[in-house]
């Protein structure tokens, strides 16, 4: 076997016309080799098409992700998007509350989850390389799928009717938590 040039390994060819030769390195790097055989003539062939080989044991970071900017995330949607950067050609994979891979393009994923509950969902996300090295996981992000109304807020203070000399009113009451409270009507 020749690399650059020069022999790097040797092996004989079996009476089956089929023979193996190994091949080690001792660090990572891509690395083009070919083979020629010598009969017992001493004739020696042209050399094989290259074959090129990269050792790589080395796991990719892990890949991130940026959609959707904030976990937890609370929509009545249907659907979610997981997005983010990530080693090209490597196999994203998403775990958790659904599972599924796409190949990294360009250095981006994207998965497209669609849910009918309502419910918090959690996803994970990791890569494998061509050399099928794992990176570690990012996530969880969280996906609160709520497609319910909240009940009516309840005013609780000031009773009504309200009379009094201020220009000013504080109204207070119950409402359903984190909720945004939108006051409306006269204004004069």
């Amino acid at each position: 076997m020749l690399f650059r040039s020069t022999a790097v390994a040797t092996g004989a060819c079996g009476s089956g016309g089929t023979y193996t030769i190994a091949l080690s390195a001792a660090s990572e790097a891509t690395r083009a080799v070919t083979v020629k055989q010598k009969d017992s003539a001493n004739n020696t062939s042209s050399a094989s098409t290259a074959l090129t080989w990269t050792y790589d044991a080395t796991a990719p970071a892990a890949p991130s992700i940026t959609t959707p900017a904030s976990s937890p995330l609370a929509t009545n949607l249907n659907s979610f998007t997981v997005a983010g950067a990530c080693e090209t050609a490597a196999n994203v994979r998403l775990s958790g509350d659904a599972t599924a891979n796409v190949t990294c393009a360009a250095g981006a994923y994207s998965f497209s989850i669609t849910k009918s509950g309502n419910q918090s969902y959690s996803f994970s996300v990791d890569q494998v390389d061509l050399a099928g090295n794992a990176s570690s996981q990012t996530g969880p992000v969280t996906w609160i799928r709520d497609t319910i109304a909240p009940s009516a807020p309840v005013i609780t203070s000031p009773s009504a009717p309200v009379i009094n000399s201020a220009n000013t009113l504080a109204i207070s009451g119950t409402c359903e938590a984190a909720a945004t409270m939108n006051l409306s009507g006269d204004r004069k």
